[in-house]
């Protein structure tokens, strides 16, 4: 077992990887829907308008969702606040430093 902060920073690395993924995907979705929707004008004719709206909508709030998990300042929680708060610890830099100099650690 290594030291506990540098086992919650390897332990939730993925995860945290994988939500800044989904919020840069989330954000992308959402402006390539906002920019079909101002692309087409909504008529009476277009019953796609609405579920194209509804879908930026979502994908708008899920980016807004994931940044705010990201960057919650709560140290119990999965977060890049978490993670650069242990970062800073002496004995996590300690760490950092002996396995950027090629430690079997990682």
């Amino acid at each position: 077992m290594l030291d506990p902060d540098v086992d919650f920073i390897l332990a939730n690395a993925d995860r945290l990887i994988t939500v800044a993924a989904r919020c840069t995907i989330s954000s992308g979705l959402s402006d390539g829907l906002n920019a079909l929707l101002l692309d087409h004008p909504k008529n009476n004719h277009d019953d796609w308008h609405q579920a194209v709206a509804g879908l930026q909508r979502d994908a708008l709030l899920m980016a807004a969702l994931r940044t705010a998990l990201l960057l919650d300042r709560d140290e119990t929680m999965v977060s890049l606040q978490a993670v650069y708060h242990r970062l800073n610890e002496p004995r996590t830099v300690g760490w950092a430093s002996a396995s950027v100099r090629g430690s079997p650690r990682i």
